[in-house]
């Protein structure tokens, strides 16, 4: 008898599925629709963690245009270098992550949670020999990070914001479950593997 189980084949054509690898979101002042502080802080837990990932992949999806799917998108919540680098091992051939989450542009590293970064370096050794197509850094003045990605990786495409990321959200007061979120729209710059 045969116990092998059949793996299924990582995709190598066809368009790409997308990663979504976000950080703790930024945190901020709950106001009303005048702009009042009402005194609370918005804050990323299991109890709206559903309501923000649904509104992340529709930010997304207005932010990339017609140039990414995020309906199929897979979700997945990052604190540290070992979670980006499992997610990235797990990934499928011909994938596109996207990384929403902090950036410190003058060090060029990433910062998912708090007390947490990391390195161009640590991001190469993770991406070298990966089934990575594309990377986008969606963190606050990331081209930095994305243009010495695509010299350390020619093989994949980088892309990164010029300027701070500037978010909008609508919360539920009581609950703190987000209703809406949009990412203000900005100069996003692409780098290696036929960059347009």
């Amino acid at each position: 008898m045969n116990t092998q189980t059949k793996q299924e084949p990582k995709r190598v054509n066809g368009p790409p599925a997308f990663l979504v690898l976000y950080g703790i979101p930024p945190e901020f002042v709950v106001s009303d629709a005048q702009g009042r502080s009402l005194g609370k802080k918005f804050q990323l837990d299991k109890s709206n963690k559903g309501s923000f990932e649904t509104a992340l992949r529709i930010a997304l999806g207005a932010f990339f245009a017609k140039h990414a799917d995020m309906d199929r998108a897979r979700m997945v919540f990052v604190r540290t270098a070992g979670d980006v680098a499992k997610a990235v091992k797990a990934a499928n051939s011909n994938t596109h992550i996207v990384y929403y989450g902090h950036a410190i542009a003058e060090d060029k590293k990433l910062a998912p949670s708090k007390g947490q970064r990391i390195t161009i370096d640590q991001l190469s050794r993770m991406l070298k020999g990966s089934s990575i197509s594309h990377f986008d850094f969606l963190g606050c003045s990331s081209v930095g990070i994305a243009a010495d990605l695509s010299i350390a990786i020619p093989g994949v495409r980088f892309g990164g914001l010029m300027n701070k990321r500037n978010d909008e959200f609508e919360v539920e007061f009581r609950t703190l479950q987000v209703r809406k979120m949009a990412i203000t729209k900005q100069e996003f710059l692409h780098f290696g593997a036929g960059s347009q």
